[in-house]
Order: C-alpha cells, then sequence, then structure tokens
C-alpha cells in the first residue's frame, strides 16, 4: 500500500525512468528533424567557420525542434510533458553532429576547424 502510494505521489515517471524518456524523445525528435534542417541550410554555410555552422545549425533547427517535440508529446503522459524544455534541448544538442554528417555525406562544404593563430611576434 505504501509503494502504490509513493508511486502516485511520484507520478508514473520518476528519476532514472524519466531521464531514459526525456534521451528516448529527444532522439526521436532529433531523427524527426534532420532532413528538414539539411534542407533548410543547404548551400547556406559556405564561407562559415565550423563555430559559425554549429551555431547556424541550432538556431535555424529551433523552430522545427520546437514543432516535432509539441507533436511528439501531444500523445505523451502529462508527466513528460513537463519536462519539454529540456527535451528541446537534448535535440538541439543532437541535431547539430547529425547535419554535420549529412551535410559531409552529401557533399555540401562543410568548414573545416579553424586553424591556430600563430604566436605574435614582435619585430626587433
Amino acid at each position: 500500500m505504501l509503494q502504490h502510494l509513493k508511486t502516485l505521489i511520484a507520478g508514473p515517471l520518476s528519476g532514472a525512468a524519466t531521464q531514459k524518456k526525456i534521451e528516448q524523445l529527444s532522439r526521436q525528435v532529433a531523427e524527426q528533424s534532420v532532413d528538414f534542417v539539411c534542407q533548410l541550410i543547404a548551400n547556406s554555410t559556405r564561407g562559415m567557420t565550423l563555430c559559425e555552422t554549429r551555431g547556424y545549425i541550432r538556431a535555424r533547427a529551433g523552430a522545427e525542434i520546437r514543432k516535432q517535440t509539441r507533436l511528439l508529446l501531444a500523445s505523451e503522459a502529462a508527466s513528460v510533458t513537463e519536462h519539454r524544455s529540456m527535451i528541446v534541448e537534448a535535440a538541439t544538442n543532437r541535431i547539430v553532429p547529425q547535419v554535420l554528417r549529412q551535410l559531409v555525406r552529401a557533399n555540401v562544404a562543410v568548414p573545416a576547424a579553424e586553424p591556430q593563430a600563430s604566436p605574435l611576434r614582435i619585430a626587433a
């Protein structure tokens, strides 16, 4: 009886189960968003450094990730929907390397890491 009451108070998802569910949902959101984001940014990253490209991907992916999260959570329990911002953040973190990999596979120009600046030399 006491265990049942604790489960009711804590909700259907708590602790590790919640984190696992957030990871699962963020993975789904990223996978559902990656193709759209690749099409959205195709040929827009020319001349950008790698850091700029990552930031550009994050910025352009935001609306699509929020949309896909909203659609996915429409069928989930309320205990999961309260973690919407965590799902969006995790999906955003996941999508950047996925988009970069797809751009490389599609042979779209992806910038290399920025070269290290040479040390300053003082003229004698």
